[in-house]
């Protein structure tokens, strides 16, 4: 009698589906986007479509939260929302405090868009908008500024949750200072190059203020105009290939206040997980 291979076909289909099963069971951007390679390669033409939805399946699984806890629910009942306990909850609050500081600009009734429209310098941008969350803050982070990172460089703004090591952080760029060249190496190099090296602070996000002092800027590769909801779009799309791409599972957003217009436009990146 002789002695079945050790590489014989069902073993090696064995292992394949081990395999597979070991990849969807695992979390995170890096093992989805392994997946949905498999589906679009030849040799699995036959389950690309299985593989795809097992792969929303295991997004959606992703996407769960842990059962708030009851002095999560107390601080609900209080404060009207729970304290971030993880880098996305702590993003997801940073997007609304932007947010509520551009709807408060345009339609608040003690506005001072005149007054932060009339800021030049960054510094004294990066001091109000530190202001303006630490007002918003409502115990669920701490706001500092400049705290040294990495190779000696200090982050514009920083939030840090409250009862949990998580951080991120905020490039603020008064937009009518700079190129189009120049703030997209902001986004790569300094938000995402320098401030997003930490395990403990994987989002950011470049906040882009525009006070009406520059017409257009220049595509850097079509020589094309762009006004200043263009460039924050074409900085958004940069955004999402990144985090796309980098297998840090980061999160970055890019939001735009246009001091310009009795209304500040929102720029929002606009899938937030």
């Amino acid at each position: 009698a002789t002695c079945p291979s050790r590489n014989s076909p069902t073993d090696s289909a064995d292992e394949a589906n081990f395999l597979l099963s070991h990849l969807l069971d695992t979390p995170g951007p890096e093992a989805r986007r392994t997946v949905l390679a498999l589906a679009d390669d030849d040799a699995f033409v036959h389950m690309g479509d299985r593989l795809r939805l097992l792969v929303r399946q295991r997004t959606a699984t992703d996407a769960e939260f842990e059962p708030f806890s009851p002095e999560a629910v107390a601080d609900l009942e209080s404060r009207y929302e729970i304290p971030p306990n993880d880098m996305n909850s702590l993003f997801s609050v940073m997007i609304d405090r932007l947010e509520d500081l551009a709807h408060d600009l345009a339609h608040g009734d003690f506005s001072n868009r005149r007054t932060v429209r009339s800021i030049t310098e960054e510094r004294e941008m990066q001091l109000t908008l530190a202001g303006r969350f630490r007002e918003r803050a409502n115990g669920a982070y701490a706001v500092t500024r400049e705290d040294e990172v990495a190779d000696g460089k200090h982050p514009d703004i920083r939030l840090s949750a409250v009862g949990v090591d998580q951080r991120v952080v905020i490039e603020v760029k008064i937009a009518d200072n700079w190129s189009l060249t120049e703030i997209e190496r902001a986004l790569r190099n300094q938000l995402v190059g320098r401030y997003l090296r930490h395990s403990n602070c994987k989002g950011g996000c470049l906040l882009l203020t525009y006070h009406g002092r520059k017409s257009y800027w220049i595509h850097p590769d079509t020589n094309a105009r762009l006004t200043f909801l263009e460039i924050v779009q074409f900085l958004k799309d940069i955004a999402q290939t990144i985090e796309q791409e980098d297998l840090r599972d980061i999160r970055i957003a890019v939001f735009g206040l246009d001091l310009n217009r009795s209304s500040p436009a929102l720029a929002r990146r606009g899938n937030l997980r």
